[in-house]
């Protein structure tokens, strides 16, 4: 457990390096909102998935996390008006923000 928290630290400093070199780059924030969800920080998680989603409102895959990092936080009803837009938006990932959508009605509204 101990090594994955130090892959996670310096997967964090990495992308922040990242964004500072491109700050316009998707991977970049997706690679840290992923790095801050896995050390269990959802609140930066979703500030990251945030910010990519503003940079590229019509990609669906920032909202698909926001959407997951928001109903973990309980944040129940956002995370569903999340995961519609991200199917509305349909593309090639649309089955997955729909499996997410799944997810959560599975697991209670």
């Amino acid at each position: 457990m101990y090594l994955h928290q130090i892959f996670f630290e310096a997967a964090t400093g990495a992308y922040k390096t990242a964004i500072t070199r491109w700050p316009q780059s998707l991977s970049a924030w997706m690679g840290l909102g992923n790095s801050y969800y896995a050390q269990g920080d959802l609140s930066s998680a979703a500030s990251a998935f945030n910010q990519a989603m503003q940079l590229y409102p019509s990609n669906g895959m920032p909202i698909n996390n926001l959407a997951q990092v928001l109903w973990e936080q309980g944040k129940k009803e956002q995370a569903l008006q999340a995961i519609r837009h991200a199917i509305e938006l349909g593309g090639p990932l649309k089955s997955v923000f729909e499996e997410t959508l799944q997810d959560f009605e599975q697991n209670g509204n």
